[in-house]
């Protein structure tokens, strides 16, 4: 009985340690996203979206960093990045989903009609920090939920500094 509540409360000890280590070395960071060589060009590939006012403020808010290049797509570029709308009756605001071939970031129809300008650009930075590689997070930008913020943190800037040479 000694022995199987040592290795259990080892076991939780290891668990907690990694966890926290994972914290702070991942720095929010999957390394999976639409980023090609230095840049990510978005397109019409796979559909459309009402909101391009929205889309493309996140566009901006992200371009504005410098690293990497936000462009939409020419006929002389390959799309890595489409944008569309959908209706799921579901708490789900919006996602990002990797393709081979474009990437797609999806607005929920059946919540961004009722959502304000402020959670509607949260939901865009949001998903578009997915396209850029960067995973959830307890705080600013990347965390998940229902809440109005229309900037990057200095969290996420930090992380896309560190990972975007």
């Amino acid at each position: 009985m000694f022995l199987r509540k040592t290795v259990v409360v080892f076991l939780f000890a290891l668990l907690f340690l990694v966890g926290g280590q994972l914290e702070v070395s991942a720095a929010h960071w999957s390394g999976n996203g639409a980023v090609d060589g230095k840049e990510i060009r978005w397109g019409t590939a796979r559909g459309s979206t009402s909101y391009t006012t929205i889309r493309n403020y996140s566009i901006s808010t992200w371009d504005k960093l410098g690293k990497i290049n936000i462009a939409g797509d020419t006929s002389s570029t390959v799309e890595d990045l489409s944008f569309r709308d959908i209706y799921v009756v579901s708490s789900l605001l919006g996602r990002y989903t990797p393709f081979s071939g474009a990437d797609v970031i999806e607005y929920n129809t059946y919540n961004f009609k009722n959502m304000t300008t402020g959670q509607q650009k949260k939901t865009a930075l949001h998903e578009m920090g997915h396209a850029l590689g960067f995973e959830h997070h307890s705080s600013g930008i990347m965390k998940q939920g229902l809440f109005s913020m229309t900037y990057l943190d200095d969290h996420i800037i930090d992380d896309y500094n560190s990972h975007y040479k």
